[in-house]
């Protein structure tokens, strides 16, 4: 007998989510700290912590996420798991999943669907997106957050740390997007949730 089941099943977790009202349609993931993922960034970097390429550090993968004094590296999915443990107050551990798992868990909760366009405002929400490993040049896939037109992220040759989020503007009269038009966007918590 095969089991077939869907991929949100594959990929489900606990919940922690405000439900959907009139107002915004969506649920949203209950956070603490909508700025969580840039403190733990630049805490993180601080402590000079690596990016780790495809790998998780040894000290999520001994269970302990919710020590960041244990961290040494990190990938950018070992990175968004550790962000969304600490905002949800160990609510939702997501840690092992790669940036695809990250990516289906976002689509499975019923997170509102954006566009990266829609990611450059500055009116505080809160968003995670993921590039789909086919839509990557190299076939790796990757994932963060986005707040503010910036990101929180865990990348190469660079480790945790934060970046411009939107089309590079070259002085032309059509800024050009890189990697960042092919991610997939969700709003994962409204300024205001």
């Amino acid at each position: 007998m095969v089991l077939a089941i869907s991929i949100n099943e594959a990929y489900a977790v606990p919940m922690a989510n405000i439900p959907p009202t009139d107002a915004f349609s969506y649920p949203q993931l209950k956070v603490n700290d909508i700025d969580k993922p840039f403190e733990i960034a630049d805490y993180l970097q601080g402590r000079g912590v690596q990016y780790s390429f495809g790998g998780k550090d040894t000290a999520i993968l001994n269970g302990q996420v919710d020590n960041l004094d244990s961290l040494t590296g990190l990938d950018c999915s070992g990175f968004a798991g550790v962000c969304i443990y600490h905002m949800t107050d160990g609510s939702v551990n997501l840690e092992d999943q790669n940036s695809q798992g990250q990516g289906a868990w976002a689509a499975g909760q019923g997170y509102k669907e954006s566009d990266p366009d829609s990611a450059t405002n500055t009116n505080g929400d809160l968003y995670l997106f993921m590039l789909p490993d086919t839509a990557s040049s190299d076939g790796i896939g990757h994932v963060g957050f986005i707040l503010n037109s910036a990101t929180a992220e865990s990348y190469g040759s660079h480790g945790p740390g934060s970046r411009p989020w939107g089309p590079t503007d070259d002085g032309g009269d059509n800024p050009s997007w890189g990697w960042q038009e092919h991610c997939k966007v969700w709003v994962l918590a409204l300024a205001t949730g």
